[in-house]
C-alpha cells in the first residue's frame, strides 16, 4: 500500500512557529473559501433554489458516508504523527487501509442511505466514488503533524482554482447537476497530486500491518462515534428538509444558501486547531503551558467569530443578494446560524484537548454524543413542520449550546483546564453590545462589532502579549538528525 517513508529525508525537520504555520493555513483557506463562495455564486444563480438544493443534498450525503468509512482513523493519525512527525509511515499507511476496509463495509449501507434519499443511481455511484478520492486529506495529516501547513496552504489554493474553472465551463455548457457534483467530488484526486509533489514521501505497495490498524481503530472508534454525531447535527437537517418540508427542494435551498454563509466562519478554527494539535501534544504535561494555550486559543477564537457574527447578522438581507433571484428568505436562516459557528469552534477545541488527554473512550462521552445526537434529531423534527428552514438553523443553535455545556463539563472533569468563565464572559459582551446597537440602524453592525472587540481588550480578556506569546510558541520537541534516519524503509515491512 502506500509507503509514506522518505527515499530522501530532509536532514532537519525544521520546527516552523505557530505563526507561520497559521498564517499560512489561514491564507490558503481563506483564499480557498473564497474561490469556494464564488463557485457556490455562479450554483445559485446557474442552478435556482430547488436544483441547489439538490446539489448540496448530494454533498451532504457525500459527508455522512466519507465519516462513515474513516473509522476513526483520522483523528488518531493526527495525534500519533505529532508524537513522531519524523517517522509517519506506519501511521499513515494503517490509517488507508482502515479507510479502504471502512469503503468495503459501508457499501450496502451508502446504496441503501442514496436511495431513501431519493438520489439516482448515478448520482449514487459518482458519490462513492469521491469517497476514495478523499484519500487527499491524509497528506494534511502529515503536513499538519509536522508543522508543514504552508504546502496544505498551496495545494489547496491550487486545487480550488482547477475547481473553479472546471465547474465554471460546467457552468457555462449548462451542464446538469451530476456533472457538477462528479467535478467537485473528484477535484480532489487534483489536490492529491499536488501534495504528492510537494511531499518528500514516496507512494509504494506495501503489506498492511493489521495490528498497528486494530490499534489505530481501537484507539479512535470513539471519536469515530464522535464524528457521526457531527455529521449528523451539520447534515441530517439537510436531510430532513426533503422529508418533513412540504416544499421541501426549496426550503432545502434556501437552508444551504444560509448555511454557506455561516460555514465560512468556520475556517478560522478548521486553521488553528491544526496549528494547535502539535504544541498541546507536546504541553500535555505541562499544565501551565496547556492552560494558556486553551485559554488564549478559545478567546482568541471567540472574539473573532463573534465579532463575525455581530457584522453579518445587521447585514444579513444585503448578503443574500449575492445569490440571486428568491434567496430573500435565506436572511433569517443566517441570522440565527451564524451563532452556531462560534460555539462549534469552541466543542471543536474540546474534542481536540480530550484527544491529547486520551479521554474520547470514556463512556459518560460515548453516551452524551448519542444523547446529543438523538436531540438534534428531535428538534428537526419537531421544528421543521412548524418554522420550515428557520426551524432546522434554530435545531442546529440550541443543539450546539448543549454541546458546549457537555464538552466543557467532560474537559473539567479529565482534564486539568477550566474553560468556562472565559466563554461566559465573552457571550455576555456580545449579548450587550447587540442590545445597545439595536436603534442605530444600518450602523448597528459596524457600531457593535467595534464596540465588542473595543471592550474584550479593553478589559484584559485578550491581550497583545498573550497573542504574541501564543504566536512564537514553539514545539518543546524537536527532531534530531538521528531520529529522522531512525526509521529506514526495511524497519517496517
Amino acid at each position: 500500500m502506500a509507503d509514506l517513508s522518505s527515499s530522501e529525508q530532509p536532514k532537519r525537520l525544521q520546527s516552523k512557529n505557530l505563526l507561520v504555520n497559521y498564517i499560512s493555513l489561514l491564507g490558503g483557506t481563506v483564499l480557498s473559501k473564497g474561490l469556494g463562495l464564488l463557485i457556490v455564486l455562479l450554483l445559485t444563480r446557474a442552478l435556482g433554489v430547488e436544483d441547489f438544493g439538490r446539489y448540496s443534498l448530494a454533498f451532504s450525503y457525500w459527508a455522512l458516508l466519507n465519516t462513515l468509512v474513516d473509522l476513526g482513523g483520522s483523528h488518531i493519525a493526527g495525534r500519533e504523527i505529532a508524537k513522531t512527525p519524523a517517522r509517519p509511515r506506519a501511521t499513515l499507511e494503517s490509517i488507508i487501509y482502515l479507510r479502504l476496509l471502512g469503503c468495503a463495509l459501508f457499501l450496502p449501507v451508502g446504496f441503501l442511505l442514496g436511495q431513501g434519499l431519493g438520489l439516482s443511481l448515478p448520482l449514487i455511484v459518482v458519490t462513492y466514488a469521491g469517497l476514495f478520492a478523499g484519500f487527499e486529506a491524509y497528506y494534511d495529516l502529515y503536513f499538519s503533524a509536522s508543522m508543514q501547513l504552508d504546502k496544505t496552504a498551496t495545494t489547496r489554493f491550487a486545487a480550488s482554482i482547477v475547481n473553479l474553472l472546471l465547474i465554471g465551463s460546467a457552468v457555462a455548457l449548462h451542464a446538469g447537476v451530476l456533472v457538477i457534483v462528479s467535478i467537485a467530488l473528484l477535484n480532489p484526486l487534483v489536490k492529491l497530486a499536488l501534495d504528492y509533489r510537494l511531499s518528500p514521501m514516496q507512494l509504494r505497495v506495501n503489506l498492511p500491518d493489521w495490528g498497528h490498524v486494530r490499534r489505530i481503530f481501537k484507539d479512535g472508534w470513539p471519536l469515530w462515534l464522535a464524528g457521526i454525531q457531527y455529521i449528523i447535527l451539520a447534515r441530517v437537517d439537510t436531510m430532513l428538509l426533503q422529508v418533513l418540508s412540504p416544499t421541501g427542494h426549496h426550503d432545502l435551498g434556501i437552508y444551504s444558501a444560509a448555511f454557506r454563509v455561516s460555514e465560512i466562519m468556520a475556517l478560522f478554527i478548521n486553521s488553528l486547531c491544526p496549528a494547535l494539535l502539535p504544541l498541546l501534544v507536546q504541553r500535555a504535561h505541562d499544565p501551565d503551558r496547556m492552560t494558556f494555550l486553551a485559554q488564549t486559543g478559545i478567546r482568541l477564537i471567540l472574539t473573532v467569530l463573534i465579532a463575525m457574527s455581530l457584522l453579518i447578522f445587521w447585514y444579513a438581507p444585503w448578503i443574500t443578494r449575492m445569490y440571486g433571484h428568491g434567496y430573500a428568505e435565506a436572511a433569517g436562516c443566517i441570522r440565527i446560524l451564524i451563532w452556531s459557528q462560534a460555539f462549534a469552534a469552541v466543542n471543536a477545541l474540546c474534542y481536540y484537548l480530550l484527544l491529547v488527554y486520551n479521554a474520547q473512550g470514556k463512556r459518560p462521552i460515548i453516551w452524551a454524543n448519542v444523547v446529543l445526537t438523538l436531540l438534534n434529531i428531535g428538534l428537526n423534527f419537531m421544528l421543521i413542520p412548524m418554522l420550515k428552514a428557520e426551524g432546522a438553523s434554530w435545531a442546529t443553535v440550541i443543539t450546539e449550546v448543549a454541546i458546549l455545556i457537555t464538552m466543557l463539563t467532560f474537559v473539567r472533569r479529565y482534564t486539568p483546564l477550566r474553560l468556562g468563565k472565559d466563554i461566559l464572559c465573552l457571550e455576555a459582551l456580545a449579548l450587550g453590545c447587540s442590545l445597545a446597537a439595536m436603534n442605530l440602524g444600518i450602523g448597528a453592525g459596524v457600531v457593535s462589532t467595534i464596540g465588542f472587540v473595543g471592550l474584550v481588550f479593553g478589559l484584559k480578556l485578550l491581550q497583545p502579549h498573550q497573542l504574541k506569546a501564543l504566536a512564537l510558541e514553539r514545539l518543546k520537541h524537536h527532531t534530531s538528525p538521528e531520529g529522522l534516519s531512525s526509521e529506514s524503509p526495511e524497519s517496517h515491512p
